[in-house]
């Protein structure tokens, strides 16, 4: 869980780079709506959505908390669930074979 929250964190710290980097830009239409981020680990997207800290994660360096700030402060971003036979991600990080592979192909646009 705490691997998957830390990740959670640091994509959190690009979307804001690439928000500022867009906005300096010029490129201001998205302002309106919050960056959804998928997770298929529920354990990871709790303490993002919630202000009680579990036990486990009470530990956690403050420095990871950034994605739970954004979340609730400011509205940047947004956590949610994805199932891990949808979850294209799979495709990169597991070893997947077969039919699966085919699926998340088609996810990501891949034929």
């Amino acid at each position: 869980m705490e691997a998957e929250y830390m990740a959670m964190a640091e994509v959190s710290r690009e979307i804001i780079w690439m928000r500022d980097l867009l906005i300096e830009l010029g490129v201001e239409g998205f302002m309106s709506t919050p960056c959804v981020i998928f997770a298929d680990n529920v354990a990871a997207i709790k303490p993002n959505k919630s202000v009680n800290v579990g036990e486990r994660s009470k530990h956690t360096d403050i420095l990871y908390h950034v994605s739970r700030e954004l979340t609730e402060k400011k509205k940047v971003i947004e956590f949610e669930q994805i199932a891990s036979e949808r979850n294209a991600a799979d495709l990169f990080n597991k070893n997947v074979t077969g039919i699966k592979i085919q699926q998340l192909s088609e996810i990501i646009g891949l034929e």
